[in-house]
């Protein structure tokens, strides 16, 4: 009886370090690695000064508006040089990425953007999911050139252009945004949920149906 009850108990425990010492299942997701720089300067916090920060704010008189006594929020940062310099002020991609959409600057040919001017956005992965890519987005607005067109791959802190005030703008600045694409965070959580059991994968399926994925 005794041997039995040994040769059990040696059983449990080399069942139970084994579970233990199993893998964790391969996971399907893959995340990108996006380390955003400055984009301008140097490429750090030190070589920049914020103007006007993101979220509410008054709203910022134009020249010739009426404007100026309502809030209004700012989806975005605004940011000039350290050392307050205005001219030849090189304007850096913050990632590598794809250029998506571009507006040439303003001048006898080129309307450009009729509120950011001059601006460039980026393309940027951010993660694979199931064979999906999603997407990030920086964009730069208010350039009084822009260097790059559509289509073109960049690399980080590549000069995409240089800072203005074209378009709706009080000066020389740069207009800075990250973006993303709402359905594709929202389309992420239901896969991770799925995996976690939180969600069958026939409620997966219409929701991406659904979705028109």
């Amino acid at each position: 009886m005794k041997r039995k009850m040994y040769i059990f108990v040696l059983a449990f425990v080399f069942i139970v370090t084994g579970f233990s010492q199993q893998k964790p299942p391969e996971t399907p997701y893959k995340f990108g690695e996006l380390c955003l720089i400055w984009p301008m300067g140097d490429g750090t916090r030190n070589s920049v000064r914020i103007t006007s920060p993101y979220g509410y704010r008054d709203d910022v008189k134009l020249p010739g508006s009426s404007g100026g006594n309502q809030d209004s929020i700012h989806f975005a940062l605004d940011m000039i040089p350290a050392d307050g310099s205005a001219t030849n002020v090189k304007i850096l991609a913050a990632e590598d990425g794809v250029a998506v959409n571009v507006y040439p600057a303003p001048n006898g040919y080129y309307k450009g953007n009729r509120v950011f001017g001059g601006c460039v956005e980026i393309r940027h992965v951010f993660a694979i999911v199931n064979d999906r890519t999603l997407y990030a987005y920086t964009f730069y607005g208010h350039m009084k050139e822009v260097w790059v067109r559509e289509g073109q791959v960049l690399k980080k802190g590549e000069p995409i252009g240089l800072m203005g005030s074209t378009g709706d703008s009080t000066g020389p600045h740069l207009h800075f945004e990250f973006r993303m694409n709402p359905l594709d965070i929202l389309l992420l959580s239901d896969d991770i949920r799925s995996s976690e059991g939180y969600i069958s994968d026939k409620e997966l399926w219409l929701l991406k149906k659904r979705m028109g994925e």
